[in-house]
């Protein structure tokens, strides 16, 4: 069976995993902002995990006003872990419908639209997984209303070709075949780590010195 008849078959799950979008007013204007993006784990939950929080914290310590639930995405509740299986399982079906269902990557613009809008000076955006093939469906076109100054960071990216131009700082970890087989482009640091262990202080660093860095 072609990647091709999968994504088709996968696409529409795929896209309600993430159709469920947020809207202009549920974001404050600010001068800086960081955010978290990855894709939809739970179909219920967007709060962040403890080691998430804390790559936003180390980017609030340098004055970037954390948004503290995984954007875009409606959901109630604290966090809870997520079953690996179940999980993969939905990550997958949505990387396949972001690279192979133009449906799917139509529809993510809108729902990250309120993101660029609503930050008026430098925006960061730490992603993880697929998160950064997220990013890239949603960006803004050329000729769009102004947006602010954009640079990412990718954890553990599992993404096709970065959008030319986009700054984008890579932790890969040296014990994730995942990221290893799902993206080839220049790394920064490669810590110890596996898909799901993008935490600590060589991660903290990396938000740190992407906040310090000149934009």
């Amino acid at each position: 069976m072609s990647v091709s008849t999968v994504a088709a078959r996968w696409g529409a799950r795929g896209r309600d995993d993430l159709a469920g979008g947020s809207g202009p007013a549920a974001l404050a204007a600010v001068d800086d902002r960081v955010a978290w993006l990855s894709g939809r784990s739970s179909p219920r939950r967007t709060a962040l995990s403890p080691a998430e929080d804390a790559l936003l914290d180390a980017a609030a310590r340098h004055g970037f006003v954390p948004l503290r639930r995984g954007f875009p995405f409606v959901g109630t509740g604290p966090w809870e872990p997520v079953p690996l299986a179940r999980a993969s399982v939905r990550n997958a079906r949505q990387y396949l419908a972001l690279r192979h269902d133009p449906a799917t990557r139509a529809l993510v613009a809108p729902l990250l639209r309120p993101l660029f809008a609503t930050t008026r000076s430098r925006l960061l955006v730490v992603c993880g997984s697929l998160g950064l093939e997220l990013l890239a469906a949603g960006l803004p076109e050329p000729g769009d209303a102004p947006r602010p100054r954009l640079r990412v960071v990718a954890l553990g990216p599992v993404a096709g070709r970065v959008p030319a131009g986009l700054d984008v700082w890579v932790a890969q970890g040296r014990l994730d075949p995942i990221s290893a087989l799902g993206y080839r482009g220049e790394v920064r640091v490669r810590p110890w780590c596996g898909h799901l262990g993008y935490r600590g202080p060589a991660v903290e660093r990396l938000v740190e010195d992407a906040c310090r860095s000149p934009w």
